[in-house]
C-alpha cells in the first residue's frame, strides 16, 4: 500500500497522484533500487531495529537475492480499505493499493565447485539503461535506444525475452544500439539482452549480455455502441475496444473507468483471458451517463486514457 500525509488540503492527494503516475510509468522495482533504499534506511539512524540488523548484512548479498519486482494496482472496496486502516491503528490517510510479485530468492553459496577457468575472460557486453527514441511510453514497434559498454562485437544480435531467434540491430556502437521492436511484441514488462557471436573456435559461440527490463504499453481506440439509458441517469452501453498489440492468450487484462468530472468516480472490470490472441474487444457497462477517460491495464501496463462520452 502507498499513501501520502499533506500539512495542508490537497497535498496528500497531489502527492499521492504523483506518487501513482511514476508507478504507471516505472511499474518497477529493480536490484539498483533496492539497494539504494537501504543503504539510505542503513544511514538513516544506527538505533532502529532494522539498522542493526543491515548494520550487520552486506547489502550488495542482500538486493542481489531480489529480482525485478513488477507492481500492479490492486483495487481495495471500501469495506477492505476500513478493515486495513482500523488494523494499522492509525487515522486513515489518502492510498492506492498494489500488488507486487516476482520477488526470487537465491542461496548464498554455490551447489557445487566451479570448474577451474582454462581460458581467458572474455569481456561481456553490458547494458545499463533503455530509452525510447521518443517522449511518452514505450510501444510495439517503437525504436529502443540501448546504452551500456562493449556492446559493438563481430556479429551483434539482439534476444528478447530469451527467445531463441536473434533481432538485427538498426545501429551499433561501443556505447550505444538501436533496434525497432517488432511490431507484435506483446504489451507488458520485457527483457533484452545484447548478444555477440564469436566464431573464432569453429562452431559458433554467444557472448551474452545482461538483461535488461522495459515495459512495452499497449494503445487503446475506443468506441461506443448500443446506448441504453436506464433510470437515476444511468445508462447501459457496449464498449468496442480496439487494441495494439495483440493481447495474447491468458494474458491478464483489465478495462478501467475514470470520471472526467469532479467526482472523480471510477469503474473497474476484469476481462475474461482468451485461449487465442485477439485485438478488439467488447465490453459491455452500466454506469452514470458522463464522460470517461477510458484505460485498458494488459499484465499490468495500462495504455494511454482515451476520453469518451457515454449516454451524455
Amino acid at each position: 500500500m502507498i499513501t501520502a500525509y499533506g500539512a495542508k488540503d490537497f497535498q496528500a492527494e497531489l502527492l499521492l497522484g504523483y506518487a501513482m503516475q511514476v508507478l504507471h510509468d516505472i511499474p518497477l522495482i529493480t536490484r539498483e533500487m533496492v539497494y539504494t533504499a537501504l543503504k539510505h534506511a542503513a544511514a538513516m539512524t544506527t538505533f532502529g531495529a532494522l539498522s542493526q540488523v543491515l548494520a550487520t548484512l552486506s547489502l550488495d548479498e542482500l538486493a542481489d537475492q531480489v529480482g525485478t519486482i513488477k507492481l500492479c494496482p490492486e483495487f481495495f472496496s471500501m469495506e477492505e480499505t476500513s478493515k486495513l486502516w482500523s488494523s494499522l491503528q492509525t487515522h486513515y490517510r489518502p492510498s492506492a493499493g498494489y500488488q507486487a510479485s516476482m520477488v526470487l530468492l537465491s542461496r548464498r553459496t554455490s551447489a557445487k565447485t566451479d570448474l577451474p577457468a582454462t581460458a581467458p575472460n572474455i569481456q561481456q557486453p553490458t547494458i545499463e539503461r533503455i530509452e525510447s527514441s521518443h517522449t511518452g511510453g514505450i510501444r510495439a514497434g517503437d525504436a529502443l535506444i540501448l546504452h551500456g559498454q562493449r556492446l559493438q562485437g563481430t556479429l551483434t544480435y539482439l534476444r528478447i525475452n530469451k527467445r531463441s531467434g536473434l533481432l538485427n540491430p538498426e545501429t551499433v556502437q561501443d556505447k550505444q544500439i538501436t533496434l525497432r521492436l517488432p511490431p507484435d511484441l506483446p504489451a507488458g514488462i520485457q527483457s533484452i539482452q545484447v548478444v555477440h557471436l564469436n566464431h573464432s573456435h569453429g562452431s559458433p559461440e554467444e557472448i551474452q549480455s545482461n538483461f535488461a527490463a522495459f515495459v512495452v504499453q499497449p494503445t487503446l481506440r475506443v468506441q461506443v455502441n448500443s446506448v441504453k439509458p436506464l433510470k437515476s441517469n444511468l445508462c447501459h452501453a457496449e464498449l468496442l475496444l480496439t487494441v495494439n498489440p495483440f493481447i495474447t492468450a491468458n494474458q491478464p487484462s483489465l478495462l478501467l473507468l475514470q470520471s472526467t468530472s469532479s467526482d472523480f468516480s471510477s469503474v473497474q472490470i476484469n476481462i475474461p483471458s482468451s485461449d487465442t490472441p485477439t485485438d478488439t474487444l467488447t465490453i459491455s457497462i452500466q454506469v452514470a451517463a458522463k464522460r470517461y477517460w477510458v484505460q485498458l491495464q494488459v499484465d499490468g501496463v495500462r495504455s494511454e486514457a482515451v476520453e469518451v462520452e457515454v449516454g451524455g
